[in-house]
This record gives C-alpha cells, sequence and structure tokens, in this order.
C-alpha cells in the first residue's frame, strides 16, 4: 500500500464497544485542521473528519501512541491534564468548544452548562486560532471577526475584541496574542489593543511560540519556510528559517527533507525540535534542521493512476507523485516524491482531485485527467513535477457548479488553454451547440488512451467526446460539435459504465441488464449487476462478445478496471473492497482479490466510482490499485501473468 505510513492492521477493533483505547489505532488521521505539542515531543493532531474517527490523534518519535478520540474540530491546545478543541459544525453554519481529559473523556467546566457554541456566517466555517497562556483561552474561527476569550480554568466568558479576518494565534511569555491576519502577524494585548509590533507583508499560516520565547510564523506565500523570529525588541527581528527556500514549488515539485509544500501548523517542544504538519505530512525536526521522523496521509477517497510509459514504476494522484521502491516490504515500496499542484500559479484548478485517470497522448506527453464537473485535463511541465491545466470539458447540463468568468451559467462547455497561461479566459470557451438530447445523470467517465472521453448516459446509451488536436503549446483541444451518441445496447435497462480500448475497438459496458436487474442498494453511484464486453463498436459488425454477470452475494458493486493485456476485467465491491476478476475472453469469474489480513487487516471501502485501476508490465505481471477510504490508503496488488497469456 502506500499514502499512510501505517496500514491500520488493528484497526477493526475501533470504537466497536463505543470505548476509546490505546492501540487498534494505527493509521495516520486525514485531514489536519490543528496540533499542538506537549513539552516531552508527543504531538496532538485534530481533524475535521477521519473516516474511522481518530478526529483526535497522538504521535511520539514517528509512532502512533495514546487514545484515539472521536470528535470534529479546526484546532487544538493542551495543558498537562485536558485537551481544548474548537469543534466543527459538521456543515452547519457554527462552531463550538469542549474541554477533554487527555484520555478522551469529555471534561465539562462546572461553571457551564453546556459547551460554548458561536454561529458562522457560512456552514464549514472552522476554528482556526485555540491557544492559552496558562489562564485565558483565545479563539478564533472564519466568518467571524472577533477574538473569543475564556478563563481557562472554569471556561467563564472573558469578554472579546474585535479583528478582522483573525486566523492563527499565539501567545508569548508576557501574555501578549499574536494573530495572523491577511497583511501579516499584529500582537494585541487581552484588552483588544495592538501594541505595535507587527510583521508585515508575510502571509501566516501557522504561528506558535518556543521555549525560548520566539516567534515562529509559518510562511506559504513566496516563502514555504517556518520563519523564526526574536520578539524581546521593539519590533520582530527575524533570526531564523526552517526549509529551503521557496519550498518544494521553488524545485520543481521535486520532494526532499528540507522542502516544505507550504506549512499548515507548527509547534515546539521542550528540545527545541519544529514539528510542521503539512498537506498530509507530519515531520519533526531536530533544532539544528535536520529531519527526525515523518508520517504521511495523503489520500481519502482517492484513486490513482500509472504513468503507461514507465511499466509501472510511476504513480499519481490529484497531488502526488509516487514512485516503486524495489525489494522493500508493504508500506515500504512506493516512496513520495513529487507534489504535482501548484496552486500559486493555477489558483482555479490546482490539483487533479481525488479521481484521476494518467495518459500519453499521441504528443507523447503526460497529461492527468481529473474527474467531477468539469472533466478537467492537465498537462505535465516539462523537466517537472508539477502538472498546470490545459483543457476543461463542462459535459453536465443539469449540475450546478462554479464555472469560469464568462462562461454561460448553464449547459455543456469546453475550454482550451490557448494562450499558455493555465488560466481560463472568456475567449477560450466554446460552449456547446444547442441541442434536444438531454443528459442523463452519470457517476463514471472513462478516458480512453486517445484522450477520447466517455460517459455513460443511463438509458439514452454512451456519450462519446473525441479528442480533436493540440495547440501549438500541447493542450488537448475538445469540440462539443464533435460529440457522438450511441444508442442503449438492447441487453441494457441502464448504461452506468463505459470502458473503450480503441486498439482493438472493443468497448466494455457495465449496468443494469433485463436479465440481471437493478437490486436494492446502499450506495450511491453503483455499477450495476453486469459487464459486457462488444466487439468492433464503431463498426456495422459489432458483436455481444462475453458477459460477465456479477455475483449474487456481491452487493454494492461500485468500480470496474479492464486490463486488456492481462485479458482480466476486475470489478471491487464497495464496503468490502474485495475485487471479482473475470476473464474478459469468455466471462469466467477467476476469483477474488483480497488483502492479507495478517498484514493489513480488514479493508474498506471502495468510495468513490473509480476507485480500481489496472495495469499491466512488460513482463506480464498486472499492478492493481484499489481503494481503501476507511484506513485512508491506496492498496497496490501485484498479479501474475494469467495462465492463458503465458
Amino acid at each position: 500500500w502506500f499514502g499512510n505510513s501505517f496500514s491500520a492492521k488493528d484497526s477493526e477493533a475501533l470504537l466497536t464497544d463505543g470505548q476509546n483505547r490505546a492501540g487498534a489505532h494505527a493509521w495516520v488521521q486525514s485531514g489536519i485542521a490543528g496540533i499542538c505539542v506537549r513539552g516531552d515531543g508527543t504531538l496532538i493532531a485534530t481533524s475535521i473528519w477521519d473516516e474511522p474517527h481518530k478526529e483526535i490523534g497522538f504521535y511520539k518519535d514517528g509512532a502512533c501512541v495514546g487514545p484515539i478520540i472521536k470528535g470534529g474540530g479546526g484546532a487544538i491546545a493542551c495543558d498537562e491534564r485536558h485537551l481544548y478543541q474548537g469543534t466543527s459544525g459538521m456543515g452547519k453554519p457554527f462552531v463550538g468548544l469542549r474541554r477533554l481529559t487527555l484520555d478522551g473523556k469529555e471534561a465539562p467546566w462546572p461553571e457551564r452548562k453546556e459547551w460554548p457554541r458561536f454561529d458562522t456566517p457560512k456552514v464549514w466555517d472552522e476554528v482556526q486560532g485555540l491557544v492559552h497562556d496558562g489562564k485565558v483561552l483565545a479563539m478564533s474561527a472564519t466568518g467571524i471577526d472577533k477574538i473569543l476569550l475564556f478563563d481557562l480554568a472554569t471556561g467563564a466568558d472573558k469578554g472579546s475584541f474585535a479583528v478582522e479576518k483573525p486566523g492563527r494565534l499565539a501567545f508569548d511569555r508576557a501574555g501578549m496574542l499574536w494573530i495572523a491576519m491577511p497583511a501579516g502577524v499584529v500582537q494585541y494585548a487581552l484588552d483588544g489593543k495592538a501594541t505595535g509590533k507587527r510583521i508585515d507583508a508575510i502571509s501566516a499560516r501557522a504561528l506558535t511560540v518556543d521555549r525560548q520565547g520566539r516567534l515562529l510564523v509559518g510562511e506559504d506565500g513566496k516563502r514555504h519556510q517556518v520563519v523564526t523570529y526574536d520578539i524581546s525588541g521593539a519590533q520582530p527581528k527575524e533570526v531564523a528559517a526552517l526549509g529551503a527556500l521557496g519550498g518544494v514549488l521553488a524545485f520543481k515539485g521535486v520532494m526532499a527533507d528540507d522542502r516544505l509544500i507550504g506549512p499548515d501548523h507548527i509547534g515546539v517542544d521542550d528540545a527545541g525540535c519544529i514539528y510542521v504538519s503539512d498537506h498530509g505530512l507530519m515531520r519533526s525536526y531536530a533544532p539544528d534542521g535536520a529531519l527526525r521522523w515523518q508520517l504521511e496521509c495523503t489520500v481519502f477517497c482517492t484513486i490513482a493512476d500509472l504513468d503507461p510509459a514507465t511499466d509501472g514504476r510511476d504513480l499519481y494522484t490529484g497531488s502526488h507523485h509516487y514512485a516503486a521502491v524495489p525489494g522493500q516490504p508493504p508500506g515500504k515500496d512506493w516512496r513520495w516524491v513529487g507534489w504535482t499542484s501548484d496552486w500559486q500559479r493555477s489558483p482555479e484548478y490546482p490539483s487533479g482531485g481525488g479521481e484521476i485517470l494518467m495518459r500519453r497522448l499521441a504528443n507523447g506527453k503526460l497529461y492527468r485527467y481529473g474527474f467531477g464537473e468539469p472533466t478537467l485535463v492537465q498537462r505535465q511541465e516539462d523537466d517537472s513535477e508539477i502538472f498546470v491545466p490545459a483543457a476543461a470539458v463542462w459535459g453536465r447540463d443539469f449540475q450546478k457548479v462554479a464555472r469560469p468568468a464568462g462562461a454561460p451559467e448553464s449547459g455543456r462547455l469546453a475550454w482550451c488553454d490557448r494562450n499558455g497561461d493555465g488560466r481560463t479566459q472568456p475567449e477560450e470557451l466554446e460552449p456547446a451547440p444547442k441541442d434536444d438530447r438531454p443528459v442523463q445523470a452519470f457517476y463514471s467517465t472513462w478516458v480512453d488512451r486517445d484522450g477520447g472521453i466517455w460517459d455513460p448516459q443511463d438509458r439514452g446509451g454512451v456519450r462519446y467526446l473525441p479528442l480533436s488536436g493540440f495547440t501549438d503549446g500541447g493542450a488537448p483541444i475538445y469540440d462539443w460539435k464533435q460529440a457522438q451518441w450511441f444508442k442503449r445496447p438492447p441487453e441494457f435497462i441502464q448504461v452506468l459504465r463505459a470502458f473503450y480500448f480503441p486498439g482493438s475497438d472493443t468497448m466494455y459496458l457495465a449496468g443494469n441488464t433485463w436479465d440481471h436487474p437493478e437490486v436494492a442498494s446502499t450506495q450511491w453511484g453503483c455499477c450495476g449487476h453486469e459487464l459486457i464486453r462488444y466487439d468492433d463498436w464503431m463498426k456495422p459488425t459489432r458483436t455481444l462478445h462475453c458477459r460477465m454477470p456479477f455475483p449474487e452475494a456481491a452487493v454494492d458493486i461500485k468500480a470496474i478496471s479492464v486490463s486488456e493485456s492481462a485479458g482480466r476485467a476486475f470489478v471491487g465491491e464497495s464496503q468490502t473492497s474485495v475485487v471479482f476478476t473475470y476473464d474478459i475472453e469468455d466471462g469466467r469469474l477467476l476469483g477474488i482479490v483480497e488483502p492479507d489480513p495478517a498484514l493489513v487487516g480488514t479493508v474498506g471501502w471502495i468510495d468513490i466510482d473509480g476507485g480500481v485501476r489496472s495495469f499491466t508490465r512488460s513482463d506480464g505481471e498486472t499492478i492493481l490499485l484499489v481503494e481503501d477510504s476507511w484506513a485512508q490508503k491506496q492498496m497496490v496488488y501485484r498479479l501474475p501473468q494469467s495462465p492463458a497469456k503465458r
């Protein structure tokens, strides 16, 4: 597997009796929203959401320690007895605050009958800063233009003061509060008056104060460093910086120990070690800047794909590049080597998203297709890990999504980056011609090796948008006037997946058929109950080659991948991540693929509609990628050459 430092082998025991416990927690939680660091080097992290509900996790010396604690929040603080968490409204317009013992039990303040709660202007506004000085607890939140103050011991309100768009917070040794703001970092007294000390023109994503009383700022603008300031004088003075100047983006996305992506959260222990939470990475650095340990959780509701040109040695997600490390044990045999998204240059579409396909198109360049609305096409820059937006296709008439400036409010649309700047301009947008053919709801898009885009259209059949060519800069061109529609074959009630292979003119369709109709499903976006292969798809001589009905006992089939060179189709069951394997020549069910429980424990689930990918190497071995959304990793299976191909 890859994408998580641990496999969650013992996690099937998690919370089965509703109790928090040590053990049964060996995975790195997803989406870390805040950290605090105890003097002994224990890092405590909070997340808004972690699929198996390790929303508060403890880490020390590169290992999972302590209990797991359920309940999402955007910021966390601690002292010798308690945890303080800024809680999330979980999609409702409010934030809150709660106190817990260090082993995760709720510890209400005696003088408060209920946890504090504060309305916010929008849903998913979250707590940004939560710090204390031993007496006063200070809190900031998105959408609340003030700092909220509480008595640390009793929870009693101690007032508030106005600050426009406050972000992260840090108390210094004098009891003054440093506040990250859009224009920089400003020091305030608790009566709400600015002291005059400030750091201007810095993008401060994270703040903390070390045991020497120095202010550390996680900068995510141009520097991508943790910058240390002596704040004892009239104005802060920079005295040190952790990380290479410009971070990983200054090195074309190539990862290294000293290259930060953009420090989200920082902390310091009594020994002066610095802890950085950074886009799925947790790192601990010694005072001299040497890396002590590193943990990662980079995948959640994610499926990767492999570069067709490197024989299964390189795989990509929407933001990451992993390279194979032969000879290493499971979990160590893929190494994160590249960060592929530049949100500063490409703010509209920096990432490929959670579901992607990698394609080497006719010009030999590597492209990443990301799915949702729109279908996004990114091209890899020469001699770089970075992918930049190159084209996009909006193919759903009915879905309300954000659109580029100058685009029609609705209807099908195509964009081609004709000027090569990676950003949309109104003159680069091409609406589809008006027609009376309604677009059906669909979950899954497929891109063939030639760049053709295929969308299943339920009872409407299949829609095909071919690649029309490239600009001089390598941007793919899609033209809705070239779209083709194929009628639903008579075997189908609903077409829910479509996989076309232009080299053999073969189509694989999945959905609900008259022989295998829809039955009750507990998951969204399922594939139906049968996969059928058609030969000579584009010709008048089209024939049905074989049928592959899914096992009657299988429920919620979510994802399919076909490998023609391996002679197999792989069909993934959602809540178990079991993959059924079929022979695509005669339709036989060959068996199932599932992990060794002794190695990774319980695996599940496939949560996105493309959560299975396959690639066959030149020696006949097939690499099978399977989403494991529950334990937030990606399973990687190595399957030997099929007997029929030997």
